[in-house]
């Protein structure tokens, strides 16, 4: 793996929830009421990294993180208050995999990456316990896939990832805790470094843009475990290597920062209701960045985020 480059990579977030209906609530000793914040948790914990991936794992109550580009087999927890490395064997080391929690049986979902030499297409699950590989079969070896698990119907959805060359992957699977299944193989385009999240509220996988050909997206596009329907909406500019996770009481997907055409970084957060895309102007915000990762904190209601590339802030 190279060396990170993250100058901030070793700073956890959270975004705390907008209580919807004007009601107000206490969350980590701040009323939150209105708009939604950004609130800086940890300096301490993982290695500054960047294409890592994370999951929270509901049943208990742990963020997961696994990999990047420092500390490629390293596995850390994150309770809310601190941070815990839990494993360091495997899987073996790789940044820019794709990584979900399947509620239904209780583990996180890890599948392929890039080992800074070539690309991975196995299937491991984490219980909390242990890494147990699962699959070495289903989607060819691929990084930058995104990666979401939808709880209804109860199937971790994979869509796209780079494959190496000047190709990506149109590609729709769905991993049922068994086998991979080949869903479909069109539309949306061809894209890697895009990132999806599970709408809980509608029931829909969402997925935003990312790296198309040589150019970046800006489209959202929803399954709904059938088909795929591109929503013919302004949001976002184009963009790759953000982050996106569900904010199960804002009733919206959260989307942070994001690589931008000709080497810029974006600090923005947007949110998608299922209707319209709203930039959010939040008190405090994580700097500019790419390469992130965030997962959404049930027990507290927050968007946890950690590490990405901000070579801005002393690196």
């Amino acid at each position: 793996m190279r060396a990170s480059k993250v100058a901030l990579g070793g700073l956890t977030f959270a975004a705390a929830g907008l209580i919807l209906g004007g009601d107000v609530r206490e969350a980590r000793g701040q009323c939150q009421v209105s708009e939604p914040t950004w609130t800086l948790r940890s300096t301490t914990g993982p290695s500054a990294r960047e294409r890592h991936a994370m999951a929270y794992d509901k049943a208990r109550g742990a963020t997961v993180l696994f990999g990047g580009s420092t500390g490629g087999d390293e596995t850390w927890e994150w309770d809310g208050n601190t941070w815990k490395m839990v494993a360091d064997t495997d899987p073996s080391p790789r940044a820019t995999h794709g990584m979900s929690y399947d509620a239904a049986r209780g583990v996180t979902v890890l599948f392929g990456g890039h080992t800074g030499v070539g690309w991975l297409g196995d299937t491991w699950e984490w219980d909390g316990s242990s890494w147990v590989l699962r699959a070495t079969d289903g989607p060819s070896r691929r990084n930058w896939p995104g990666m979401a698990h939808d709880v209804a119907r109860e199937k971790t959805v994979l869509y796209g990832g780079y494959l190496g060359g000047n190709l990506s992957s149109n590609e729709t699977w769905e991993w049922d805790g068994s086998d991979w299944i080949l869903r479909a193989s069109a539309a949306p385009w061809r894209r890697s470094q895009h990132a999806m999240a599970y709408d809980g509220g509608r029931g829909k996988t969402v997925l935003f843009g990312g790296q198309v050909g040589t150019s970046y997206a800006d489209d959202t596009w929803e399954w709904n475990g059938g088909s795929w329907t591109e929503r013919l909406v302004a949001g976002p500019s184009p963009r790759s290597k953000f982050a996106m996770a569900y904010h199960r009481t804002r009733y919206a997907t959260v989307l942070f920062g994001g690589q931008l055409p000709f080497s810029g970084r974006s600090d923005e957060t947007w949110e998608w209701d299922g209707t319209d895309w709203t930039l959010r102007s939040t008190p405090t915000a994580p700097s500019a960045r790419y390469g992130h990762a965030m997962a959404f904190d049930s027990r507290r209601n927050v968007v946890v985020l950690f590490g990405g590339y901000a070579p801005s802030e002393g690196g």
